[in-house]
């Protein structure tokens, strides 16, 4: 399907957002606070307006609730799919400094296998990269993820795993995505992780997960 152009809303929007997560994120030095309350005090212009005496609709069907629920996340906006990139992002992606990005992102990336390597109860997925590879995320295998996901998710640690399966997935002879969706843990190796972040993150997997060090 052909893509479409991104009009001057989204286009503004797209350049607001991530004006906003910059901000949130202490990004922008010496912008960071007026952002903030630049933002917010739109957002607050913004607030949808009750009538007076108004609250939350009242759930009637707690099926059909349950079921918009479990679907959350798996709808696609067929819009925003067939969108061109946004001039923001594109700018974005142009100027980012790729080869300061890859470079730290394989640091991290092999500091995370060194210090995840030698325990049991856990191990990297891929010890070592690729000649080349900009790694999204350091894939560590574990043998008895929960609860310790959910605590780390508790404590804001960045570490995500595909768990939300999509519905009717199939169950394959020899497909191991199902077992990795529950026990494949993946660690934050973005760029602006210092050594320091990264040691501390280990630490924490370690004194969690690890059942014996060897």
């Amino acid at each position: 399907p052909q893509l479409h152009g991104c009009g001057n809303v989204q286009q503004l929007k797209a350049g607001i957002d991530m004006l906003d997560v910059g901000a949130q994120y202490q990004r922008l030095p010496g912008l960071n606070s007026a952002l903030r309350a630049s933002l917010a005090l739109l957002r607050w212009l913004r607030r949808p307006v009750r009538p007076p005496g108004a609250g939350s609709a009242p759930v009637t069907n707690l099926a059909a609730a349950a079921q918009a629920e479990a679907m959350d996340g798996f709808t696609i906006d067929s819009e925003l799919a067939h969108r061109h990139l946004s001039a923001p992002s594109r700018w974005v992606s142009q100027a980012a400094p790729r080869g300061r990005n890859v470079a730290l992102r394989r640091r991290n990336y092999r500091l995370f296998a060194e210090a995840l390597s030698a325990h049991s109860g856990m191990r990297p997925l891929l010890p070592g990269l690729p000649e080349h590879c900009a790694p999204y995320v350091f894939p560590l295998w574990v043998q008895t993820p929960d609860p310790g996901y959910s605590q780390l998710r508790a404590m804001h640690f960045p570490v995500s795993r595909w768990d939300r399966l999509w519905p009717s997935v199939p169950t394959l002879d020899g497909d191991v995505g199902i077992g990795w969706s529950h026990h494949m843990l993946q660690l934050a190796c973005h760029q602006d992780l210092s050594t320091e972040d990264v040691a501390r993150m280990a630490k924490v997997v370690v004194s969690i997960f690890a059942t014996q060090q060897t």
